[in-house]
């Protein structure tokens, strides 16, 4: 069984929005013989600004949508600080783009890159938005891929925080909840958090799994949660993270002298 945590897709509602760049409106056109005749733009340049900024602060990517009550919404990656520094930001028009709410953060992510934001609005005119984030990964991946780029990175800086700092490392005596040691549910449910949660030390795996995630099927992404279950009562005995190209992140066993490590997924399968 795999599954994938709902906060990677990150769906936000919003009840009162903001909004971006240069909007512009068109006036109703007539049908014709032509049904691919483009609008009718106003020709009131440049439109009505919504993001304004200069050198490194500015806004890209915008995406607009509309709600069944005719509620517009635009939202858009904001630089925060610096080129790798995005958040997702709105704004919103109450009156056909006449006028638009103050730009206004979704969500905020300091030191973390947050991209390719999208949204729209189910039936009841409630916004959901969706994004992207990584911590750095990407200019890295982006430096190693132009012209003449060549040389092999490891694995390891393309991680999360947690598998990063735990790769091909022992657990101590120190790590320990009274006689809990991190095993591997703690690892994998722990992956993509900022910080350590020993939550995931207590026997509430199915609870987790039935409010905080959800089923997948392949092609398997970063992070997805892969659960070895016992044939005969469906009980879950392992759990490991997937990377990519049928490796996964795991620990095998409580024990300090098991590291976290690397493996493919049919060892895995083998072991258990």
């Amino acid at each position: 069984m795999t599954k994938r945590p709902l906060s990677l897709l990150i769906l936000t509602f919003l009840l009162g929005l903001a909004a971006v760049f240069n909007w512009q409106r068109s006036r109703p056109v007539q049908a014709g013989p032509n049904p691919t005749s483009p609008p009718n733009w106003e020709q009131q340049p440049p439109g009505t600004a919504i993001s304004v900024g200069g050198g490194s602060v500015g806004a890209d990517t915008p995406n607009i949508s509309i709600a069944p009550n005719q509620r517009l919404l635009i939202v858009y990656n904001n630089w925060t600080g610096g080129p790798s520094n995005r958040d997702p930001y709105f704004a919103v028009s109450n009156n056909g783009g006449s006028s638009w709410s103050s730009p206004a953060a979704i969500y905020t992510s300091p030191g973390i890159d947050s991209f390719h934001v999208n949204a729209t609005y189910d039936a009841a005119n409630t916004a959901h938005a969706l994004w992207a984030e990584n911590d750095g990964a990407l200019p890295l991946l982006e430096s190693i891929t132009g012209p003449g780029s060549v040389e092999p990175v490891d694995i390891t800086y393309l991680l999360p925080p947690l598998p990063r700092r735990f790769l091909y490392t022992y657990g101590t005596r120190e790590m320990a909840v009274g006689r809990d040691l991190p095993d591997c549910f703690w690892s994998s449910m722990n992956f993509f958090q900022q910080e350590i949660s020993n939550r995931f030390l207590d026997p509430v795996v199915g609870e987790i799994l039935e409010k905080e995630w959800l089923p997948v099927e392949p092609p398997y992404q970063l992070g997805d949660l892969i659960l070895i279950m016992r044939v005969a009562d469906k009980e879950a005995v392992h759990a490991c993270s997937y990377i990519a190209d049928d490796i996964v992140f795991t620990k095998n066993g409580k024990s300090i002298v098991r590291p976290w490590v690397l493996q493919r997924i049919d060892d895995i399968k083998h072991t258990y």
